[in-house]
């Protein structure tokens, strides 16, 4: 809810999770970047259709049916990306690209240790832009970033959001 609030006030563009909660969507926020897919849809794995989880995990709830593809009969799995997939090639492009164009990146309750979700805030430093960790424990780019603080995200969040609603100045 917090990042929700900062991209209302316009002081955060775009969120990036690493997670498929859908959380940031359901907060409010606009533009979510998905780098791991989101658990309400699903996806052929031959044909890629995509269709609704929910649907599916009823069915599949009820009588134990292996969701199969309404287009080609294929295995349906969540639209989620496991260890051991490859990453979405758009939504990757896509948050690399972003991220390069800014001038600040924040990291929010991240260690930075799985690649190549964890790759955005190392484009963002490369390209000049100041880096924010906000981290309960040391990450590998704690040296490169501007300022570290290693407490608690809902916390800092909560704090910066009080702030920025306060005082419109620029962050």
């Amino acid at each position: 809810m917090a990042l929700a609030a900062l991209e209302q006030a316009g002081r955060l563009r775009a969120a990036i999770p690493q997670n498929f909660d859908d959380f940031h969507r359901q907060a409010g926020s606009g533009q979510v970047v998905e780098l791991h897919g989101i658990f309400r849809q699903a996806t052929c794995t031959a044909c890629f259709a995509v269709f609704s989880t929910a649907q599916l995990a009823e069915r599949w709830l009820e009588s134990g049916w292996i969701p199969r593809c309404q287009a080609c009969g294929w295995i349906v799995k969540p639209k989620v990306i496991v260890f051991g997939e490859e990453m979405p090639h758009a939504a990757c492009q896509g948050a690399w690209q972003w991220v390069r164009e800014r001038d600040l990146c924040r990291v929010v309750g991240s260690s930075l240790e799985v690649k190549p979700a964890a790759s955005p805030p190392f484009e963002a430093v490369s390209a000049g832009a100041d880096l924010i960790i906000i981290n309960r424990q040391p990450t590998y780019l704690d040296c490169r970033a501007a300022q570290v603080l290693q407490e608690e995200a809902a916390e800092v969040l909560a704090a910066l959001v009080r702030e920025v609603l306060c005082d419109r100045t620029p962050l």
